[in-house]
Parts: C-alpha cells; sequence; structure tokens
C-alpha cells in the first residue's frame, strides 16, 4: 500500500522461498510439493502498473496491490506427525 501522497516505483527483485525449520525430526517430516523451484509468482494486478515510461511498477499515492503469491498448489506436504496434540 502506498500510504504517502506522492506515487512510488516499485522494482521487481528476487524473493526467497519460504523455509520452514523442524524442531522435532523425530516426530514431524514433511516434503515440499512439488519443489521450492518458483514458488513464487507475480500477479497480474502487479504486471498492469508496469510503465515503460518510468522503467517500474507505479504504485499511485492511495492505493494498494497484491504483487506476489504463491503458486497454487505450492505448498508443504506433512508425511508423519506422531506429536502429541
Amino acid at each position: 500500500m502506498n500510504a504517502s501522497a506522492t506515487d512510488m516505483i516499485l522494482y521487481k527483485e528476487i524473493q526467497e522461498d519460504p523455509r520452514l525449520v523442524n524442531l522435532s525430526p523425530d516426530l514431524t517430516q514433511w516434503s515440499q510439493v512439488p519443489s521450492s523451484q518458483g514458488f513464487w509468482e507475480y500477479t497480474s494486478e502487479f504486471d498492469n502498473i508496469y510503465s515503460e515510461a518510468e522503467d517500474g511498477f507505479v504504485l499511485e499515492a492511495g492505493k494498494k496491490v497484491t504483487w506476489i503469491k504463491s503458486k497454487l498448489g505450492y505448498g508443504y506436504q506433512v508425511a508423519k506427525n506422531t506429536a502429541a496434540e
């Protein structure tokens, strides 16, 4: 969200994949499905605010945009969980 009174220019950058830390490997096991490659994708809403003149993505004052989301079907799958409730 651009809460300022002026337009802002945004640029795409490399996004890190999410990472879970298993604190009880004897009790819980999981895998990433399908993998960690290409977990994130930019939204069409974000792509639509690209400006050739500014060579970036212009977010107007007072506007908000969902710019990144995880791809459908990407995530973690629990293979084993014997931890007590």
